[in-house]
């Protein structure tokens, strides 16, 4: 029998402390994201679940309220839950991680191995790649037919399988956790109304969906005029939640304090650069930290701008090496901290190679790492920062639409001139079509319009979208739509 660490085992009973009491001790929040909804569905199917999403996004939460729910509703006996976190200080000097961990589980806990159980056990495993056999144990229950439902975390997928023998490929499934969108903030802030706005979140996005189908933006026109009306009778304007959520973003941190500098200061003092560390230079084995760093707040600064190669790597005293530039923004896509928008091309094949648009994946990160004490944008950078969010969104909306888990978007710029199209969507792959939008920060005229149906013209659309401050409205194919509504739909 191995012989156990007392810090071992003193350190996997905190973080299971279920196993003596019997119920769930833990406090954690009671908001419960989409992702939650997600994996309670699939609890009663054996599987391996890999859960990806940028460091303090709320993975671990999600897995916590899981456990309570398997505990307090499911009751199911709390010794068949393992969890473990093998970022751990109590594994510093164990070399199999996981395997231990479940071998003492099997030998102290569960009383015999899950390959003899016949009934469910639950594996809970954060921060999976700091053990690289962790696929190998967990590939063989799957092979098996074992009887288990896991869950394991990372920060990114080449954090999770930089060092595996194994890839999981075609065993596991991966699920990827975002930060949280407009939609999960508002029932956050109107928790009461909590099922109310789920649905009318659910009926824009059905509404969307089905125009994007038949190819008829009157049917999401319909659906948002109803709904336009309801909205208008909550207790909290949703434009304050809008002005809050342009500020803060989507981090679940940033709403636990009313004091957003306090926070946001924290945020850019211990926290930024612990995710360029962990999560981009250890991972993608980056010689000069400090080029990451200076690339990643340049892009954040100038979030929704066409940056040149040329002088983006000429800022990091690296000119000409396009190639090592390409590897920090690929690390630091990889990282969920920046996405990207190539030039919209008619003809599918190899993405254009034409100067690139940079967005912060997060609104919030970007205020937080910049500074910014106040959702007082104007001018340029106001539009800038809903052109971010807009982006952001419009990449999730698409996921529900064809199911493509998109890595880059797209925008528009024509040869013959009618000026850029800020986003465009492509669903080519599941309706041959691809929407372009236009983001303003103000009102939209009839100059807009027109400029929108050229572009529906020219990339041959059912219709286009421009995202402004509070109009609704369905001209010559054009939909206009306040952007909190857009947002509430994605």
């Amino acid at each position: 029998m191995v012989d156990y660490s007392i810090p071992f085992i003193r350190g996997l009973q905190e973080d299971n402390p279920w196993w003596q009491a019997g119920k769930f001790k833990k406090e954690i929040p009671s908001f419960k994201r989409s992702d939650y909804f997600h994996f309670i569905e699939e609890l009663s199917t054996p599987g391996v679940h890999v859960l990806i999403g940028s460091r303090r996004v709320g993975k671990t939460t999600v897995i916590d309220q899981i456990i309570q729910s398997l505990i307090e509703e499911r009751k199911v006996d709390p010794k068949r839950i393992l969890f473990t976190s093998l970022e751990r200080p109590y594994f510093e000097l164990v070399q199999n991680k996981l395997l231990t961990a479940i071998e003492f589980f099997e030998q102290h806990i569960y009383g015999k191995p899950i390959s003899q159980s016949d009934e469910m056990v639950y594996l809970f495993i954060d921060e999976a790649q700091y053990d690289p056999i962790w696929t190998r144990q967990l590939k063989q229950y799957k092979d098996q037919q074992r009887k288990i439902f896991a869950i394991v975390s990372g920060s990114s997928s080449t954090a999770l399988y930089r060092d595996t023998t194994e890839s999981g490929a075609g065993r596991f499934d991966s699920h990827q956790m975002m930060t949280m969108k407009f939609r999960d903030v508002v029932r956050l802030r109107l928790n009461t109304q909590d099922k109310e706005l789920y649905e009318i979140s659910r009926e824009l996005r059905d509404a969307f969906v089905l125009s994007c189908k038949k190819k008829d933006p009157v049917i999401y026109h319909k659906t948002a005029s109803k709904i336009i009306t309801k909205i208008a009778t909550l207790p909290i304007p949703i434009e304050r939640i809008f002005e809050e959520y342009l500020l803060k973003g989507g981090y679940p941190e940033f709403y636990t304090s009313s004091d957003w500098k306090k926070i946001s200061t924290y945020y850019q003092s211990n926290v930024f650069d612990a995710i360029i560390q962990k999560d981009v230079v250890n991972v993608f084995n980056i010689k000069f930290p400090q080029r990451i760093r200076t690339l990643l707040v340049q892009i954040l600064e100038l979030s929704g701008s066409v940056l040149s190669r040329q002088k983006l790597a000429e800022s990091l005293n690296m000119p000409g090496k396009f190639k090592t530039l390409d590897q920090y923004i690929e690390a630091l896509s990889e990282a969920f901290l920046i996405r990207t928008a190539i030039k919209y091309r008619a003809a599918r094949g190899r993405p254009s190679t034409k100067e690139k648009k940079y967005f912060a994946a997060d609104i919030g990160l970007r205020n937080a790492t910049l500074g910014v004490e106040q959702s007082t944008f104007t001018g340029h950078e106001r539009g800038e920062v809903i052109e971010t969010v807009v982006f952001n969104h419009s990449l999730r909306l698409a996921f529900h639409i064809d199911k493509q888990i998109r890595t880059y978007g797209y925008y528009w710029t024509p040869s013959e001139g009618h000026g850029e199209r800020d986003i465009i969507m492509d669903i080519r792959r599941a309706h041959q079509m691809a929407i372009p939008i236009e983001v303003k920060s103000g009102q939209c005229g009839l100059g807009d319009i027109r400029k929108v149906k050229v572009t529906i013209s020219d990339m041959e659309s059912p219709f286009g979208i421009i995202t402004c401050k509070d109009q609704l409205s369905l001209q010559d194919g054009v939909l206009t739509v306040p952007t909190w509504m857009f947002l509430l739909s994605c």
